[in-house]
């Protein structure tokens, strides 16, 4: 039975918190059988690679989308033949940008999206940006709250209850200690839940 093909989206300014938990993510879910591909958009005006670096060096898959400003059909194309030629059946994206060319390479195609929403920086213009991804991801099949917190946002912005599924954010411990911690690392990062959420047919 060929594996299922997840290609995670994000357009990254560094290595920061969501990169990092993106990383253990696919990792953890490589290791449990699926195919896993980390799509990186390089931004004309920040392009900003450190995440494709370290998925790279982990011995990830990763796919680098050329992408000039903030429309760039020539990308939202790039995507979608992507798609077409790896076989993707799930596509995980991971924040505004990646969300809006999410849904644009994703219109009449028979490929599962999924959203994490890591949680917001604050300002005038990131609320614009908060106001419009709700828009957006209203069309995703599941959208991924990293609190509960998280989880009353994006319900007070109109979406659907039903969509929504709370996965907290983890640690790790194997990085630090292997002894020190019982707990697995699958447990902790909520990967065993992540798994079944996608390897679930009704949804």
């Amino acid at each position: 039975m060929q594996a299922i093909h997840i290609l995670h989206l994000i357009s990254s300014a560094g290595l920061l918190g969501a990169e990092r938990v993106l990383l253990e993510l696919a990792l953890e879910t490589k290791q449990a059988g699926f195919k896993v591909t980390i799509g990186v958009f390089r931004n004309t005006l920040n392009p900003n690679l450190a995440i494709a670096d370290a998925a790279e060096e982990l011995g990830l898959e990763v796919k680098i989308f050329p992408c000039d400003g903030r429309l760039d059909k020539n990308t939202i194309q790039i995507i979608k033949d992507y798609m077409d030629k790896a076989g993707v059946q799930i596509l995980h994206s991971h924040n505004y940008k990646s969300n809006f060319y999410a849904r644009k390479a994703l219109q009449n195609k028979n490929v599962r999206w999924v959203v994490s929403n890591h949680g917001r920086r604050f300002g005038l213009k990131i609320l614009l940006y908060a106001v419009l991804d709700a828009f957006v991801i209203k069309h995703a099949d599941k959208i991924i709250a990293v609190s509960e917190n998280i989880f009353r946002k994006v319900r007070r912005a109109g979406i659907d209850t039903k969509k929504i599924c709370i996965i907290e954010n983890g640690i790790n411990f194997d990085r630090f200690n292997e002894n020190k911690f019982s707990i697995s690392a699958k447990e902790s990062l909520g990967i065993e839940k992540f798994i079944q959420l996608i390897s679930d047919e009704q949804w």
